[in-house]
């Protein structure tokens, strides 16, 4: 799978093998992400020519007036140096506070769906738009709105329901809905905790050696608007 976040010169990359799939980050001059490949059982793809055509990045907020609940969340957000708890809650998902973007890449399209959960953070899911129901994969994501910072945790399908993290522990209740071509992640439910990893940019710091962490807890319930004619809709 390839998420394309830009068009900008790639000047570092860096590969993480996990169990039998490769993680390669791709990041530009100033550490912004350029993209991310996850390889389960073929070799990595080297050659820019052979994905030359332009990525389509498109946001979408919901419409004015949006009352939706789309779930609760229980967090904790850490300090990994110093351990120090920085923040927890409790986190009502509003339709109103959500942003989507619609990334269309001559590997594939992908949405990537997001919304503040506390302390400078936001929380989402990215899934790909997949042809049929059989989706192999998605990613849980935590990024700081005051700082550049990166973090994909990524999550193997098991089967129709089932996912589990393939990085550290974390089991997730899915549920994958959609029509024609366009099939995506639109619920997640937690079985375990889950622990989220954001790392800085632009400092060489390793994905697996986090500056924060998130810990979302069992029992946390999302569920993920669609994007329907342009609009945000719920499952």
């Amino acid at each position: 799978m390839y998420v394309t976040y830009s068009e900008n010169a790639v000047v570092e990359k860096r590969e993480h093998d996990v169990g039998a799939s490769k993680h390669i980050l791709f990041f530009d001059a100033e550490g912004a992400p350029v993209r991310a490949e996850i390889h389960g059982y073929s070799k990595a793809v080297e050659h820019e020519e052979q994905r030359a055509a332009q990525t389509v990045r498109t946001e979408f907020k919901a419409k004015p007036g949006a009352t939706e609940t789309l779930g609760e969340l229980d967090w904790e957000l850490s300090d990994c140096k110093t351990g120090e708890v920085l923040g927890k809650g409790s986190k009502t998902a509003q339709m109103s506070e959500v942003t989507l973007e619609l990334l269309d890449a001559p590997d594939g399209r992908l949405v990537s769906t997001q919304f503040p959960l506390g302390e400078h953070f936001r929380f989402g899911l990215a899934s790909p738009i997949s042809t049929t129901p059989n989706i192999s994969g998605f990613a849980l994501q935590a990024v700081r709105d005051d700082e550049k910072t990166f973090c994909w945790d990524w999550f193997n399908v098991d089967s129709q329901t089932h996912a589990t993290k393939i990085q550290e522990s974390g089991e997730l209740a899915i549920v994958i809905a959609g029509e024609a071509s366009e099939w995506q992640i639109v619920r997640t439910e937690l079985l375990t905790d889950v622990s989220i990893r954001v790392v800085h940019f632009g400092d060489g710091s390793d994905p697996t050696d986090p500056a924060w962490r998130i810990r979302i807890g069992k029992g946390s319930v999302v569920n993920w608007p669609r994007l329907v004619d342009g609009q945000l809709i719920l499952p």
